[in-house]
């Protein structure tokens, strides 16, 4: 999910994040086995330039955990569970792919893989094993959802879907245009795409053309609580109650990128300008930590733990409070973030995923590359 320019169109096909808007569209998705219910997308952020590859296509990194911050702790020993029988693991991808798979938009969790929409196309890493076990090549997926038995990537060309045994395309089409395949759950569990003005619907048919409002043709969507929000780019936001202009009363920030949907149900606003906004059943207040450049954020319900992602910096984590900043500037740009049930995070970078997890005060990372690389 290939960096740079649609120099092989003649014309720029996305805007960076401090940059001037060009052409820019987004997509993502949920599931069944995804944590957080996240309904959101957006248009990806920074596309960088080809000149990046070069730090993107190392071979893959088995890094041994090592302490972030805090003094490392003496570990309780864990227990042993039994495991359980399922299918065989898939076998891991050894034959070189390019290391445009390494420069991640979105990431989310299915079964025992971690899929990512990236500048390449899709890509699916056996999660404890740390192994790519498919790709499917496309020109940037920058939506992914997880839902009906399959992970889901809205892609320029096409949605890919993706069971645990192989892929299809559809949707395809060859437009020279800005717009993306932007993937949206609806209220009832629907999967909604949108591309451009256009919305479908997935049925046991395949995508049928719906009347329902899916926020086609916004810059982000999300379904929350019944109701339909969605972001209009460098205006404001479009609400169920109306729409709330940037710099007022209701949304004080001034650049709207991403709407996201936390593990407790708590509606946020990704700002490229201010930082991380969220609702508070009235109006969106800032969450401090981050002040700009905000791209992530999630609630591990079980540790009382906040996430927020920045976008060229890394994380802070919150506990109780108390804020612990995580730096993370090698992965260069950082668009996306992933909680599991046990409180692993996944983090989307430029330069790969990294595996974060916390044990008493000892906070480690593990860092995902594809296995090797045609550049």
């Amino acid at each position: 999910t290939s960096a740079g320019a649609a120099g092989w169109r003649g014309e720029w096909r996305r805007a960076g994040p401090g940059q001037q808007r060009s052409s820019v569209r987004a997509k993502e998705w949920t599931g069944p086995a995804a944590v957080h219910c996240r309904m959101v997308f957006f248009r990806p952020l920074a596309v960088a330039a080809f000149s990046l590859l070069a730090g993107c296509s190392s071979p893959l990194q088995t890094v041994q955990p090592t302490p972030i911050s805090n003094p490392a702790v003496e570990l309780e020993p864990q227990p042993t569970t039994l495991a359980v029988e399922g299918p065989p693991p898939l076998p891991e991808i050894t034959e070189p792919i390019t290391g445009r798979y390494n420069m991640v938009y979105d990431i989310e969790r299915f079964s025992s893989w971690i899929v990512a929409g990236t500048q390449a196309g899709a890509v699916v890493w056996d999660a404890e094993r740390q192994v790519v076990v498919a790709h499917h090549e496309e020109f940037i997926c920058n939506s992914v959802q997880v839902t009906q038995g399959a992970a889901w990537f809205g892609c320029d060309k096409s949605v890919l879907r993706w069971d645990g045994t192989g892929w299809t395309a559809l949707l395809e089409n060859q437009e020279n245009d800005a717009d993306y395949h932007q993937l949206v759950i609806g209220p009832q569990g629907e999967l909604f795409v949108n591309y451009g003005s256009t919305g479908w619907v997935y049925t046991p048919q395949g995508f049928q053309p719906t009347a329902v409002a899916t926020g086609a043709g916004a810059y982000s969507v999300v379904f929350h609580q019944g109701g339909l929000w969605s972001i209009d780019f460098m205006g404001g936001l479009q609400t169920p109650n109306g729409f709330v202009s940037i710099d007022s009363v209701g949304y004080p920030g001034r650049d709207p990128r991403r709407l996201r949907v936390d593990e407790r149900g708590q509606l946020w606003v990704e700002d490229f300008g201010a930082g991380l906004y969220r609702f508070d059943g009235q109006v969106f207040q800032h969450q401090p930590g981050v002040d700009n450049k905000g791209t992530g954020v999630a609630y591990d319900v079980s540790a009382h733990r906040l996430w927020l992602l920045h976008y060229t910096d890394g994380l802070v984590r919150t506990d109780a409070g108390v804020e612990t900043r995580i730096d993370l500037t090698d992965m260069l740009h950082m668009r996306d973030l992933h909680l599991d049930d046990d409180g692993t995070l996944w983090v989307a970078g430029w330069r790969g995923i990294a595996r974060i997890q916390v044990v008493g005060t000892q906070t480690t990372r593990e860092d995902l590359r594809v296995p090797q690389s045609t550049e």
